[in-house]
């Protein structure tokens, strides 16, 4: 049947009637404007059905917390300044981890808040008691904990990053408003978040905006335009309605003005809800119809707004919020237009057009009444004619300009002939007489020309019915994502309105659905509409939440037509259990999540059907279901901002999250999407807003975080929307906004995570210290707790927050002297309510003689109160050095004092050595009896301060004297922090750090006299951040296992981790980030050697620190210096055995490491044991892991064997096996044949692809009779 009239929705998710016409039900992030924003940003309430869609807002970020930020989480600050951040947020809750199941673990930002730091408080007792172990402390999350060590590490991306489709000045992807220019047309694309200028002879001029990216383009970022208008000045003017604002640009694109609020909704007169077009009269003045979205007339202001040329509020036209029929009153205005002194606007709701006199702005005067209309949504006027978008009778109709009366009528009606229109939303009339018709369903703009009293049809801008062109490699905001048993996965595109089968290595295989089009009106099984998740059955049935057709389809595995499940209300997942097979549907806008058996017939109902609600027999827009293995039911009950669970008997078990309340930290959610169950219970939970998967084991405790920033970074998110694992355990997210999955992949070899991210409380963003103390590692962070790891594997506070004193705000040093451990502390007070000003009464200074009880040994006064933080203690010859990071650069500068018992303090070096410049000493060493110290030089808080930083350096104290030993920044200024101070193999190491905004990297110096007396004693020996200058900072280093270890800060990719035995030859040790681009930096003193291995504090500002441990410090590399030569790597095993790769000339491009390393292998291929030997063969280049490589020629891999190694099995059989990521299976390594010596225990074999290799054997199976007796 041809659709004559669509419905809009004037009830939650509900259309009154089944006509299946466009304008009727949201589209998400375009097509709903959404108030519902990130936590630490504005928001405002919205009606369920359009909080689908919910946008980040950037700019919506208090005063304080922006200052901080930036340096927050970028690490270009000292700790201090973290502390100030923190001041300005809630405090947080922490909770100690204990033993409990397992589960992984990642990710998040801040939520605004009231100051940390209070009054100044009283000083503290002498001695401080720790709260009980294993027990949370006094302000604990709300969170259990489960066990530390599952972690996630980036693998692969499907999709192009930021890319939804190739876009290109042909199509349109669903032109909603236009306006023009004189002879010029705009025109604005709704879904395509662009708008483009054309000449009157179609002729493409200019755009601006980011083809279906809106969050890319700076000032021409739009979220869903819906109408575009130039004034008097040349000026473009956009209105983009989800976002709730107006924007002017100039001719340039730059933007002069905004009018409303973004991403807050509001009935203020300097806010908007959902506003839909802009006009100026002759004097400048702005006309906003702030009247209703596009997709439901009856809500929104229902007012149109005026306000002088420079934004000012004069008047408002209608009655705010009241959808009325009055001369004065409107329902769900849309498009306006002036010509002359009359304001022209299409009343959609009231289906007729409303003419006033705006002779005065501020009292526009009723005129006439055009009626008759269908939902007019557009209204054009020139010197004779009145044209009306006469929307739902898909026509334009024309009406004589003094007269009002009827003239004739363009369009027959809906179709795609030229002379037919589908839902015409717009129209424009230019300086030559061309009209203009926004024929939005059919995904183009129609051009007129008058003859007489006909409009004769020009030209088509666009391409009817396709608003772009695509292929299988580019997905259109990416939501539902499952695997079939075989490997292959199945995606579904929001706004592409695509079902898509890929292989296991990304391969498209086939598509259902027209990319970019919203069904075809009449629920045909080969369209979709809005598809939002997909699941796979035992046969390889595939099943798809087609939101907006509201029913779920079937399809067969090879794409063809199974079967629909009907009468639905915009189903938003779907779900299959495990043991019965039986489907579970979250029935979203019914608020119930529905359950059939595998015949398809309706067995069971959760929820109460059309009822929102908070209690556990209600939902409120239930967006997805799971079911674990025990028949236990997850429901993401999403404008809850909860999970609810229930037993397999559908009786209610607990609540995840907090009902109605969203938030950012462990225990919280905003907007719960997709859910999943891996094949160990535990639960991944799409976690939308919060950009990020948390992930949980089957008794509700958290786990770990994949995800928690947004942008566009690996590991990073825009909007977290689908997730899925397969039966390897890696983990797929539809990353909706970035158009891309993102592929995770369970730990990263040769390291493991021991804690849970940030002890359990994201706002623990790094870890300032790691100290090992009689036998137990001890860490301390962004919160002023000190944890200390125990034997079983589990952390536990062991001191007060803050040691009881709340003006505590950090620990920034720890040090361990004459059988106590030491910790120092920053203070901050707040000197007004909003800590605009501050002070600090200088560090206090604790002490533990057993690790949990505390005593505070602060001399009268402190020392240094005019100082803000500790950057470093250290035990030195019978002393505790402690250096002292200045206040005011231009009057003070760093100081370094010492203590013989703990108490009394001495100053030993004051002023910055002379220069207040030299603001802070951020190492001490002692280097053949002398002590030297590195200075920062220059003002933290601006590198480039006109007065410095002039080089970072090195000063030398004899007892007495201090000389400086090298020029400020060894000969080059930028090189203003000298981080650590090292001494390794009888040298001493500097490492240099570089100012923001350089083009170089951080540098390592060495010096190796036996006094360093001047700069000619100091040789560069790494340049240019190890040869990516993104590596400006190089905080962390230590000395353990005969390497010298050095970590430099990378917010790009995740910091990197290098070491060397001879002090040049430099290797990566670890995964850039450990396989997270959010791990961007290890601190100062955050690298500890405990129980003989090498741990690490890693600062995580999305997810809470991590603390990582080596589990294997042997490796071996070899670095191509020479590609024409041929070069061998070779690695011994300590309890025998070694493994030699040889990679012949011309293979690897010069400067690519071949880096060896052993790996604990935790699972085989059935019926095989391994013989002995697994382990990683990766090549890097400049410093960049180039994962699963490909060769073009093979390498050949000799293991030498144990007989312990290979007893039992038979050595003419043993085979190389490596991991197929694609296929998620083991398969043999060998691209060529095998050379076997089981005489001399060797196997030679030529690989062709790096990865995960196995030396494997058949394992033989013997069985034996069952005897009874």
């Amino acid at each position: 049947m041809e659709p004559t009239q669509a419905a809009e929705l004037t009830d939650e998710c509900r259309r009154q009637d089944s006509t299946p016409l466009m304008e009727e039900k949201p589209e998400g992030p375009e097509e709903c404007a959404s108030a519902v924003a990130r936590p630490g940003y504005a928001t405002s309430t919205t009606p369920a059905l359009c909080r689908h869609s919910e946008h980040p807002n950037p700019k919506s970020i208090t005063k304080q917390e922006s200052k901080m930020k930036a340096r927050v989480l970028t690490g270009f600050c000292p700790l201090f300044c973290v502390a100030l951040f923190l001041a300005l947020l809630p405090a947080l809750p922490i909770a100690a981890q204990g033993l409990q199941p397992p589960g992984p673990a990642e990710i998040l930002p801040a939520p605004e808040g009231p100051p940390l730091a209070g009054p100044e408080s009283k000083p503290s007792a002498p001695f401080a008691e720790a709260p009980k172990m294993e027990t949370q402390s006094v302000d604990a999350a709300a969170i259990p904990l489960g066990q530390p060590g599952l972690s996630f590490r980036y693998v692969q991306t499907f999709g192009v990053s930021e890319v939804a489709y190739t876009a290109d000045t042909l199509h349109l992807n669903f032109p909603y408003g236009i306006g023009t220019d004189g002879s010029n047309i705009w025109i604005g694309e709704q879904w395509g978040n662009r708008v483009l200028q054309y000449d009157h002879a179609g002729n493409f001029k200019q755009q601006f905006g980011c083809a279906r990216f809106p969050d890319g383009c700076g000032d021409t970022s739009f979220w869903e335009i819906v109408d575009v208008a130039v004034d008097g000045g040349g000026n473009i003017w956009v209105v983009d309605a989800t976002s709730n604002r107006v924007v002017q640009l100039d001719p340039s694109g730059q933007k002069i003005l905004e009018l409303g609020e973004m991403w807050v909704e509001g009935n203020s007169n300097s806010q908007f809800v959902d506003p839909i077009s802009v006009a100026f009269d002759a004097n400048g003045n702005i006309y906003v119809s702030d009247g209703a979205p596009f997709w439901n007339r009856e809500r929104g202001n229902h007012r149109i707004q005026i306000f002088q040329s420079n934004g000012t509020y004069l008047a408002t036209l209608g009655q705010t919020g009241i959808c009325g029929s009055g001369q004065t009153q409107f329902c769900g205005p849309r498009h306006i237009t002036i010509y002359g002194t009359e304001l022209y606007v299409a009343d959609a709701g009231n289906n007729r057009v409303q003419i006033f006199n705006i002779t005065n702005p501020a009292s526009p005067g009723y005129v006439a009444t055009i009626g008759g209309l269908n939902n007019p949504s557009g209204v054009a006027v020139d010197a004779n004619y009145i044209y009306v978008a006469d929307t739902w009778n898909d026509q334009v109709r024309v009406f004589h300009r003094s007269t009002r009366a009827h003239v004739t009528t363009i369009g027959a009606g809906w179709g795609t002939d030229n002379n037919q229109f589908k839902n015409p939303s717009d129209v424009a009339v230019d300086a030559m007489g061309n009209l203009y018709v926004a024929d939005w369903v059919n995904t183009r703009v129609q051009q007129f020309f008058p003859s007489g009293s006909t409009w004769n049809y020009i030209r088509t801008y666009g391409v009817t019915g396709v608003p772009y062109v695509t292929d299988g490699y580019h997905y259109n905001t990416p939501t539902g994502i499952a695997i079939a048993d075989d490997g292959n996965f199945y995606l579904t595109e929001e706004h592409g309105h695509r079902l898509n089968k890929l292989s296991p290595d990304g391969t498209p295989i086939w598509a259902v659905g027209a990319a970019g089009v919203k069904g075809d009106w009449d629920h045909s099984n080969d369209r979709l509409n809005n598809p939002d998740d997909v699941a796979v059955d035992a046969n390889g049935r595939v099943y798809v939440a087609d939101r907006w057709h509201n029913r779920v389809q079937i399809y067969n595995p090879d794409g063809s037509y199974h079967a629909t499940i009907d009468g639905l209300e915009c189903p938003g997942g779907v779900a299959l259990a495990p043991s019965n097979g039986y489907l579970y549907v979250a029935n979203s806008c019914n608020h119930t999540v529905r359950i059939y058996n595998t015949g398809l017939e309706l067995v069971a109902t959760l929820g109460t059907p059309g009822q929102a609600g908070t209690d556990h027999a209600h939902f409120n827009l239930p967006e997805d279901v799971a079911v674990d293995s025990n028949g236990t039911i997850y429901v993401s009950d999403r404008d809850n901002h909860r999970v609810q669970v229930f037993d397999a008997n559908r009786q209610y078990v607990r609540t995840m999250g907090e009902t109605g309340i969203r938030s950012n930290d462990f225990a919280h959610f905003n907007g719960p999407n997709n859910l999943f169950v891996d094949n160990f219970n535990r639960l991944y939970v799409a976690d939308e807003w919060n950009n990020r998967i948390q992930v949980f084991d089957e008794g509700g405790n958290y786990l770990t975080t994949i995800g928690g920033s947004w942008g566009s970074r690996t590991g990073q998110f825009r909007g977290a929307r689908g997730v899925t694992v397969d039966s390897a355990g890696n983990v797929y997210v539809t990353d909706t906004n970035n158009h891309r999955i993102q592929k995770f992949a369970p730990g990263v070899p040769g390291w493991k995570q021991v804690n849970i991210n940030g002890f359990g409380e994201r706002q623990n963003t790094w870890i300032s210290n790691l100290v090992n103390f009689k036998g137990h590692l001890y860490a301390s962070g962004y919160r002023p707790y000190v944890w200390r790891l125990e034997n079983d594997g589990s952390w536990s506070t062991v001191n007060n927050l803050g040691f009881g004193d709340s003006t505590n705000v950090e620990i920034d040093a720890m040090a361990v002297f004459n059988n106590h451990l030491y910790a120092a502390t920053f203070t901050f007070i707040c000197d007004d309510p909003d800590c605009n000003n501050w002070h600090t009464n200088g560090p206090q200074f604790w002490r533990t003689a057993d690790g949990t009880t505390w005593e505070n040994v602060t001399p009268p006064g402190s020392i240094g109160t005019d100082y803000r933080w500790v950057p470093t203690m250290a035990a030195l010859g019978g002393y505790l050095y402690a250096t002292l990071d200045r206040q005011d650069h231009s009057t003070l500068g760093a100081e370094i004092w010492r203590t013989a018992d703990g108490q009394n303090w001495q100053q030993i070096a004051s002023g910055g050595f002379g220069d207040p410049y030299n603001t802070g000493v951020l190492s001490l060493v002692e280097y053949n009896g002398y002590l030297y110290a590195g200075t920062r030089h220059g003002d933290w808080q601006n590198d480039a301060h006109s007065d410095g930083p002039l080089g970072g350096e090195v000063w030398r104290y004899d007892g007495t004297n201090w000389v400086r030993v090298n020029d400020p920044g060894f000969g080059d200024l930028e090189a203003h922090r000298v981080e650590r101070l090292i001494v390794f193999n009888n040298a001493l190491y500097a490492f240099i750090s570089r100012v923001v905004g350089t083009t170089k990297g951080a540098e390592i110096w060495r010096c190796i006299a036996t006094i360093c007396n001047s700069q000619n004693d100091w040789v560069k020996v790494v340049d240019n951040g190890f040869g990516n200058p993104q590596n400006q900072y190089i905080f962390g280093g230590l000395v353990t296992g005969g390497y010298l270890y050095a970590a430099t800060q990378n917010t790009f990719n995740g910091f990197r981790l290098w070491r060397t035995i001879n002090g040049t030859d430099w290797e990566p040790a670890a995964l850039e980030g450990l396989g997270d681009s959010n791990n961007t930096y290890v601190w100062l003193n955050a690298m500890a050697e405990h129980n003989g291995r090498l741990y690490l504090g890693v600062n995580n500002s999305a997810n809470g620190a991590e603390v990582w441990e080596m589990q294997s410090t042997q490796q071996a590399s070899v670095t191509i210096t020479d590609p024409s030569q041929p070069h061998t790597l070779e690695f011994n095993y300590a309890d025998g055995g070694k493994s030699m790769v040889s990679v012949p000339a011309n293979l690897l491009p010069a400067g690519s490491t071949l880096v060896y390393a052993p790996f604990n292998l935790g699972w085989r291929p059935p019926n095989h044991r391994l013989a002995g030997r697994a382990f990683q063969l990766n090549v890097y280049q400049g410093g960049i892991l180039q994962e699963n490589l490909s060769l073009s020629s093979p390498i050949q891999v000799t293991i030498d064997y144990t007989d312990a190694e290979v007893f039992g099995l038979d050595e003419e059989l043993l085979v190389l096996l490596r991991w197929d990521p694609d296929t998620l299976s083991w398969t043999d390594a060998a691209c060529g044949p095998y050379n076997r010596q089981p005489a001399q225990n060797r196997l030679s074999v030529p690989v062709c692809h790096l990865s995960l290799f196995g030396l494997f054997g058949e394992q033989e199976f013997i069985y034996l009779p069952v005897v009874e007796r």
